[in-house]
C-alpha cells in the first residue's frame, strides 16, 4: 500500500511537470502585459536611427520609438539595460527618446553615465533629458559666473542650425570628463 501511494505521487508529479513543458514560450509580464520579445524586437529596430539619409530606415526608427512609448512605463527596465549595455549609439539615442516619454526617476543614473558617451549626440540628448528630469541645469549657461565647466559656445544668429552640433561636438570632446 505504501509503495502504491509513493508510486502514484511520483506519477502525479511527472504528469504535472510534464504539463509544464507546453507552458514555455513567450514571457509576458502579467503586471504590465508587455511581451519581452516584442520589446527586444522594437529596441533592435532602433539601430535604424543611424541611417539618417535613408527615409525608410528613419521611418522604422520612429515607428519603433512610438511602439515602445505606447507600451508604457513597463519597458523602462529594458530601456535602462540598453542604455547601459548597447554598443550601438542609435539604440542608446532611441532609448533616451523613449525614456523621455515613459521613464521615471530611475533613468537619471543611466543618463548621468551617458554624459560621458563616446558619441556626442547621445551625450547631448542625455544632458537635455537630465535637465528635464532633474529640473535644473547640469551644464551652466555661457553667462553663468564661476561655472565648474567651460560654457558651451553658441552659434551666431546667421549661422546654420548644424553649427550647434559642431560646436557641441568640439565642446564635448574637450570637456566630457568634467561632466
Amino acid at each position: 500500500m505504501r509503495t502504491f501511494t509513493l508510486l502514484s505521487l511520483c506519477l502525479f508529479a511527472l504528469f504535472i511537470l510534464g504539463g509544464c513543458q507546453g507552458m514555455r514560450g513567450k514571457h509576458v509580464d502579467h503586471l504590465t502585459n508587455i511581451d519581452d520579445d516584442e520589446v527586444k524586437e522594437q529596441i533592435a529596430l532602433l539601430s535604424n536611427g543611424q541611417h539618417t539619409q535613408d527615409p525608410d530606415a528613419e521611418a522604422r526608427y520612429t515607428l519603433a520609438c512610438e511602439k515602445l512609448i505606447k507600451m508604457g512605463a513597463g519597458v523602462e527596465p529594458h530601456i535602462i539595460f540598453e542604455l547601459k549595455n548597447s554598443k550601438d549609439w542609435a539604440v542608446r539615442l532611441g532609448c533616451i527618446e523613449v525614456a523621455d516619454a515613459v521613464g521615471t526617476i530611475r533613468c537619471v543614473e543611466p543618463f548621468i553615465e551617458l554624459l560621458n558617451d563616446p558619441h556626442p549626440l547621445v551625450a547631448q540628448k542625455a544632458m537635455y533629458s537630465l535637465r528635464v528630469f532633474c529640473g535644473h541645469r547640469i551644464v551652466p549657461d555661457a553667462d553663468s559666473p564661476g561655472a565648474p565647466v567651460p560654457p558651451i559656445p553658441r552659434r551666431g544668429p546667421n549661422e546654420p542650425i548644424e553649427k550647434d552640433y559642431q560646436l557641441w561636438s568640439k565642446w564635448h570632446e574637450k570637456n566630457h570628463k568634467v561632466l
